[in-house]
C-alpha cells in the first residue's frame, strides 16, 4: 500500500485530514520513522490539512470513508512534550503522519483483488480496522504472535489513520461491524462510534483472556480512562465477580457506576487497600488490573493487596507507568503472585464484536463529548492535563457546526 506523505499539486482528490509533523534528528535521509519517537522525535505540530491527498488504492485494499475516531492518550502523547521539546510517545512513530488509530466507517473503494477473498464485502458495508499491520513473514508472524511483528507497522503512529475523511487500509486487518446493524440499541450512527471503540476493548480483553482471571473472580481497576473503562465492560461480559474501581474523577466514577462496576470511590480520599478489602468482605481481589500508568503512587497499596490477597493474585501492567518498582521477591515464592503486561490487539477483534453484538457489552456510554475534525488541534494537547473524560471522539470531518458534549 503506498500513501503519499504531504500533498502535491499533481495529487487529485484532496480530504481533510489532522497530520502531526516533527523535527526528525538521527533519522537517515528518506526515512520518517522510527521505532522510539522520544528519542529522535522533537517539537511536534498539530494541523488540519484541507488538501491532503486522498489515499489511492492498491489491489487488497480497502478504502473507508471514516464515520468515528476516537481520540487516545497515545495521541495527545504524540503532542506532547518534554522540557527540551522531545516527543512524550516513547514508541513507534513517523516524524509526518495523521493520527487516529481507533475508527470506524463505510466501504466506498476496494482493490481489485479484495472481491476473490472476501465475496460477501460490499460497497457501504460498515468495517473497522485493527492499527497493528504485521509483515506475515518475520519469525513471530510465523508463529502467530503478529502483536510483535519485527517489521510492522502501525495505523496512525506510522501509516496514516483515521483522524481524516478517508483511510486505506489492507484488508487483512479490516473487521466488518456487519454484526451490530441488528443491534437495536445501535442506531445507524451509533454503529460507527461502537466501531471506533473496539481497538481499547480488544487490547484490554487480551490483557485479560491471557491472565489468571477466571469467572466470578473479583477484580480491581486502577484508573477509570478510556482503558479502565474498557476493563469494567470486558471483566462484566466475561462474569467477573466485584468489580472494585477507583479514579480522582467523579465524572469518570459516575460513567464506571453506568458501565456496572459493582463499587467505585475516590484513591485521593480513600486507601485502596481498606477500600478494596471492605468491598470483597475481606477476600481480597484476584486481579488488579492498573489502567492508571501511575502505579508508583500507589504501589504500597497495590504491593499489599497482593501480598494479602488471595493465592495467585495478579496484577496486570496495563498504563505505562515509567519509574522503577521496588518489588519483595517473597509473596511470588510463597503465594505465587504475578505480574503481566500487555501490548498489542490481534486475533481478538472478532470476539469483541461479538461481544458488542451479544448485547454484553454496550461501550457507548464511555464517550463523553464529539468533536469535529477543526477542534482536534485544541483539544489533543489539553487531554495530557484534562483526566475527567471519558473518549472523546471525532464524528464530524467537514466542520464545527455538529459538534456536541454528553
Amino acid at each position: 500500500m503506498k500513501e503519499s506523505c504531504s500533498p502535491t499539486k499533481q495529487e487529485r482528490n484532496p480530504m481533510r485530514a489532522i497530520v502531526i509533523d516533527s523535527e526528525s534528528k538521527g533519522l537517515k535521509d528518506g526515512c520518517n520513522k522510527t521505532r522510539t519517537a522520544h528519542a529522535e522525535l522533537r517539537n511536534p505540530k498539530i494541523s488540519v490539512f484541507n488538501n491532503f491527498p486522498k489515499p489511492s488504492v492498491g489491489p487488497t485494499d480497502i478504502l473507508i470513508s471514516v464515520r468515528a475516531c476516537g481520540v487516545c492518550g497515545s495521541d495527545a502523547a504524540m503532542v506532547s512534550t518534554d522540557d527540551t521539546g522531545a516527543v512524550l510517545y516513547p514508541f513507534m512513530m513517523s516524524s509526518f503522519i495523521v493520527p487516529g488509530h481507533e475508527f470506524a466507517g463505510i466501504v466506498v473503494d476496494m482493490g481489485k483483488n479484495v472481491k476473490k477473498y472476501w465475496p460477501d464485502l460490499y460497497l457501504g458495508d460498515p468495517v473497522t480496522a485493527q492499527c497493528v499491520l504485521n509483515c506475515g513473514f518475520c519469525i513471530s508472524c510465523k508463529i502467530g504472535e503478529f502483536d510483535h511483528c519485527a517489521n510492522g507497522d502501525e495505523i496512525g503512529f506510522t501509516k496514516n489513520g483515521g483522524m481524516a475523511e478517508f483511510c486505506v487500509v489492507d484488508m487483512r486487518h479490516v473487521w466488518s461491524l456487519q454484526p451490530l446493524v441488528y443491534v437495536n440499541e445501535f442506531l445507524q450512527a451509533d454503529i460507527f462510534l461502537a466501531g471506533s471503540l473496539v481497538e481499547p476493548h480488544a487490547g484490554v480483553f487480551k490483557a485479560i483472556s491471557e491472565s489468571r482471571f477466571q469467572p466470578g473472580d473479583n477484580v480491581l481497576v486502577i484508573g477509570l480512562g478510556p482503558i479502565g473503562l474498557s476493563a469494567i465492560n470486558v471483566f462484566r461480559a466475561l462474569g467477573a465477580g466485584s468489580i472494585v474501581c477507583c479514579d480522582p474523577s467523579e465524572r469518570r466514577r459516575h460513567i464506571a457506576r453506568t458501565l456496572g462496576a459493582s463499587f467505585v470511590f475516590d484513591p485521593l480520599c480513600l486507601q485502596i487497600y481498606e477500600e478494596a478489602m471492605g468491598a470483597t468482605l475481606g477476600s481480597g481481589t484476584k486481579i488488579v488490573f492498573e489502567a492508571s500508568g501511575l502505579a508508583e503512587r500507589n504501589w504500597t497499596e497495590i504491593r499489599r493487596l497482593l501480598e494479602e490477597g488471595p493465592h495467585g493474585s495478579q496484577l496486570i501492567f496495563f498504563g505505562q507507568s515509567k519509574i522503577d518498582l521496588t518489588v519483595n521477591p517473597q509473596p511470588f515464592i510463597q503465594k505465587y503472585v504475578s505480574f503481566s503486561g500487555s501490548h498489542g490487539h490481534t486475533k481478538v477483534w472478532n470476539r469483541i464484536i461479538n461481544l458488542f453484538a451479544a448485547r454484553r457489552i454496550n461501550p457507548l456510554p464511555m464517550i463523553t463529548q464529539t468533536i469535529s475534525i477543526d477542534e482536534v488541534p485544541s483539544v489533543l494537547p489539553s487531554m495530557a492535563h484534562d483526566k475527567t473524560q471519558g473518549k472523546i471522539t471525532i464524528t464530524n470531518f467537514e466542520g464545527v457546526k455538529d459538534a456536541t458534549r454528553v
